[in-house]
């Protein structure tokens, strides 16, 4: 989870200091998005270790039950449009409610 302290107080989307997590994944201000930041930092550190094939962004609603993906298309290969929509498809497709 890289929002403890806002989810603490209630607020699902906004850290306790009032920013938006969601807008700011290309951020570089270490101090105002520390969870983000270190995110990034962890991503980076392993892709120089391995090959980096699935990175999940799984957002829980504040009002809806469950979790979804959320994802960007990656517009300099529209070839791989396939493989990114596998994971998606198969988390929906074993979902015990359907």
């Amino acid at each position: 989870m890289l929002n403890p302290d806002g989810v603490i107080v209630g607020n699902y989307r906004c850290s306790l200091s009032g920013r938006d997590l969601n807008r700011n994944y290309k951020t570089v201000l270490k101090d105002a998005y520390p969870s983000i930041w270190h995110t990034r930092e962890m991503v980076k550190r392993f892709m120089t270790e391995t090959e980096l094939v699935l990175y999940c962004d799984f957002h829980g609603h504040s009002r809806k039950q469950n979790v979804f993906v959320y994802g960007c298309e990656n517009k300099n290969a529209p070839n791989e449009r396939l493989k990114e929509r596998i994971f998606p498809a198969m988390l929906s497709k074993n979902d015990p409610s359907k």
